[in-house]
């Protein structure tokens, strides 16, 4: 069923790319362009939501390295309740990125000894069991009725389980875990979901990740993240099969 969804869509697709060349070009550009940024915006948005907020960190920590104080520990101090404000925030950014920023998180979380300052690890180890929150019930109950008519079962939800969990037992980077009753036999299940794009906003993200640590020249970090992201040429010759 699958591959018949894929040849519906790929002829529906074709058909609008004629309709487009035969419109004159005054009118390709208006409907071509939208498109086109539809398709960039999740991965430009999270790229510009990194900036706006992990720069103002960066920008707060080098300008306290300038900062002259009238000791040592007076500068520990400050350090410590610049440090506190700071701590919050990031972690606030993280939780509301989700995605590779978490599983990041959570690997910062786990080392010892830690490669960040102490508020920062104790932030963000709530993060190492499980990530916060989870997608909205009509987001996942939309995905699994898409997934569910697309392999048979034109009842969605309903048709396959007599109960579903709304909230979720468990939470990840890239998806969530929820406790379900099969309809047919009774059985309690987990059903995993995995979030839509999660691979492709992944990859973005990791690029977010590598240009963050090297702008606070941790350069170590950032090769270890540049090792798990593929290469472009082998990104382009994936999407041409």
């Amino acid at each position: 069923s699958s591959s018949r969804d894929d040849d519906a869509r790929g002829t529906a697709a074709s058909a609008l790319v004629a309709r487009l060349l035969a419109a004159p070009l005054t009118l390709q550009l208006p409907l071509l362009l939208p498109a086109s940024l539809f398709t960039l915006w999740r991965p430009f948005r999270r790229a510009v939501r990194t900036q706006v907020n992990v720069m103002p960190i960066v920008l707060r920590l080098k300008l306290f390295e300038c900062q002259r104080f009238e000791s040592d520990e007076a500068r520990a101090r400050a350090l410590d309740e610049l440090d506190e404000v700071l701590s919050r925030r990031f972690a606030s950014f993280i939780g509301r990125m989700r995605g590779a920023f978490i599983k990041a998180a959570q690997v910062l979380g786990s080392l010892s000894p830690p490669p960040v300052r102490p508020k920062y690890v104790r932030k963000l180890e709530p993060m190492v069991d499980a990530a916060p929150g989870g997608r909205p019930w009509r987001h996942v109950r939309r995905q699994l009725n898409r997934e569910l008519r697309r392999s048979g079962h034109t009842g969605g939800v309903e048709e396959v389980f007599s109960s579903f969990d709304r909230e979720p037992l468990g939470t990840a980077s890239v998806g969530q875990v929820h406790r379900a009753v099969l309809r047919d036999s009774g059985r309690v299940v987990a059903v995993k979901l995995q979030y839509p794009d999660a691979k492709r906003l992944i990859l973005s993200d990791l690029g977010n990740i590598h240009g963050v640590l090297t702008v606070l020249g941790k350069k170590a970090e950032a090769n270890v993240v540049k090792e798990y992201r593929p290469p472009a040429s082998a990104k382009a010759c994936r999407g041409s099969h």
